[in-house]
């Protein structure tokens, strides 16, 4: 399911924003 690996990415992009909000994910 598509859904899963998408909230997985979005999950990852959030943690990477947190940490270093310089860091864009798109």
């Amino acid at each position: 399911n598509d859904t899963s690996g998408n909230e997985n990415f979005s999950r990852v992009s959030f943690t990477i924003d947190s940490v270093n909000p310089n860091v864009t994910i798109q």
